[in-house]
């Protein structure tokens, strides 16, 4: 039997021509798409409304003040003049978050 290739872990880089099972998409299509930086990318995140965007609590283990939130970037490797960056000042969990599992409730919100 041949040996299999394996490919590397994690995402150096983060190569964005890697989409598996979709296209890159259009710039400004998904304005509330959130880019969360805790030095580099960290996670995603969703705009609810001009203050507060939603993620995964198990995102957000850090204070707020290491966290940054940026919106309108399409390619995260690019500086193309349409983003806006913010400081997270205040991170709410759900209050059952890890109850009884790890990944329970896990949801939170920043702002």
């Amino acid at each position: 039997m041949p040996k299999k290739e394996t490919q590397p872990l994690g995402f150096p880089g983060l190569n964005l021509g890697n989409i598996v099972g979709g296209v890159e998409a259009i710039p400004n299509d998904f304005p509330f798409m959130v880019d969360m930086r805790r030095g580099g990318h960290w996670c995603g995140a969703s705009l609810i409304n001009e203050e507060w965007v939603v993620t995964v609590a198990d995102c957000t283990t850090a204070a707020p003040s290491d966290y940054s939130l940026t919106i309108g970037d399409h390619n995260i490797n690019v500086v193309e003049g349409t983003e806006q960056t913010r400081q997270a000042v205040m991170i709410i969990t759900h209050p059952e978050y890890g109850t009884p599992f790890r990944y329970e409730n896990d949801i939170a919100l920043m702002k």
